[in-house]
């Protein structure tokens, strides 16, 4: 499950890095939010326990 998070966040990441270069605010915004609220979910996971490293 964790593992899946960090996927996406690295993803989302790289895509909100693009938009930067090429000067797309709205869509970096975009990619923001969804980090966020992917690194809100890891946390959780954690604080629940499920945080198991899975592939």
């Amino acid at each position: 499950m964790i593992l899946d998070l960090l996927r996406e966040m690295e993803d989302r990441n790289t895509k909100l890095a693009g938009c930067l270069e090429h000067g797309d605010v709205e869509q970096a915004l975009i990619h923001h939010a969804q980090i966020k609220s992917l690194i809100l979910a890891a946390a959780v996971a954690v604080l629940r326990g499920e945080a198991r490293l899975t592939a």
